[in-house]
């Protein structure tokens, strides 16, 4: 049994953890709602499962699943709308099954009261913070999607809880 991550398309359902048997397909299928597609986060390591048929169903758009995505994956920063029920869950284990969704995840996620965005842009290596805290983490996602379209693919953006930038990034 795994841990992973349920992020539900309306805004207004609360992420909750779900626990789910890594060998049984039907686990996964149940969780999303149809036949799952997996999509891989690069920072960090983990895997977004979503109903592959979503879209052609007509299943409500998940800004929340999007947004995730387009941060920690972003080679996919701005391919398309995620549609539907999704699942978050870690990456593969030397055996080839999924593992438990990263705690650092599941923390800054669910228990963490406010945001603060970071950057690094392609001619400057040193990390930056952003004047605007966040008590909300899909406005940080939003604000760090953004920003990373203007910066583009060579920098890095990332959201952190707030008490912890000035010890990890200073100011």
């Amino acid at each position: 049994m795994i841990t992973g991550l349920a992020i539900a398309p309306h805004i207004g359902t609360p992420l909750h953890l779900v626990q789910l048997d890594e060998r049984n397909p039907l686990a996964y299928r149940q969780i999303v709602g149809g036949d799952p597609h997996a999509l891989a986060w690069t920072v960090p390591s983990a895997t977004m499962y979503i109903d592959e048929h979503a879209i052609a169903d007509r299943l409500p758009a998940n800004l929340r699943a999007t947004t995730l995505l387009w941060l920690h994956a972003l080679p996919r920063l701005g391919q398309g709308t995620l549609a539907g029920p999704a699942l978050l869950v870690g990456p593969p284990g030397p055996d080839g099954l999924d593992t438990d969704v990263p705690s650092s995840l599941v923390d800054l996620l669910m228990y963490t009261g406010a945001y603060r965005v970071v950057l690094q842009t392609p001619d400057d290596p040193r990390w930056r913070v952003t004047a605007t805290t966040h008590e909300d983490w899909l406005d940080a996602y939003t604000v760090a999607v953004h920003t990373a379209r203007r910066i583009g693919p060579a920098g890095a953006v990332s959201v952190v809880a707030a008490d912890t930038v000035a010890e990890v990034w200073p100011l």
